[in-house]
This record gives structure tokens, sequence and C-alpha cells, in this order.
């Protein structure tokens, strides 16, 4: 079973894949702007990492 640090540790490496994912992206976008695909895809990176984070905020406040 899966403690609440393990559980904290794998939403932290997940989003630490999912910035390495957008950078190269964002870098690429700054440079081509008009490939507006590349919106999208940072976008819904970005809607994944707020919702991890959420997720940890939540389970912080229920913790306390």
């Amino acid at each position: 079973m899966l403690t609440t640090t393990d559980v904290q540790d794998i939403q932290r490496k997940k989003v630490e894949g999912l910035r390495a994912r957008r950078k190269p992206l964002f870098d690429w976008y700054e440079k081509n702007p008009n490939e507006i695909h590349l919106v999208l895809e940072i976008k819904s990176i970005d809607d994944e990492i707020a919702e991890i984070r959420q997720k940890i905020d939540k389970e912080k406040k229920s913790r306390n």
C-alpha cells in the first residue's frame, strides 16, 4: 500500500515530467509564434500541472 509520502513523490515526479515536456514546446513556440497548435499542447500540460497541484494542496489541508 502506498503511503502519503509515496503518493506525493509520485505526484511531484509527474509534475517534473510535465514541466520537462513543456519547456521545449514553449521554447519552440517563442521562436515560432505562428505555430498555434503548440499553445494548445502547452495549455494542456499547464492544466495537468494545475490539477496535480490542487490535489497536493487538498491533501495537505486535509492532513492538518
